[in-house]
């Protein structure tokens, strides 16, 4: 699964921002940009099931991954484990 060439750029520090945001509601691919705006790899758990959630892992930093559950709204909790991955590869952790 890769990014269509024909979307309009991401904004990447507008989005951690407003995904930061504890009132700030998500959707599955608003997390999955983020990851992949950040270097990670997106793997599938079992091609032959529908996929209803996507494994991402950095190929650099293997101890960072997450799973992000497909489609739609994504809990609190996902989020802020998808900000914090984002935050500590940018040198910070918030």
């Amino acid at each position: 699964m890769t990014g269509s060439s024909d979307r309009t750029e991401l904004n990447v520090p507008a989005l951690l921002a407003r995904l930061s945001q504890p009132e700030s509601p998500a959707m599955s691919e608003e997390i999955i940009q983020l990851l992949d705006a950040h270097g990670f790899v997106r793997v599938p758990l079992d091609p032959s099931e529908p996929q209803q959630v996507l494994f991402c892992i950095h190929p650099q930093h293997p101890h960072l991954h997450m799973c992000v559950p497909l489609p739609g709204p994504v809990l609190r909790p996902v989020v802020d484990h998808a900000v914090w991955l984002a935050n500590a590869l940018n040198g910070g952790m918030q």
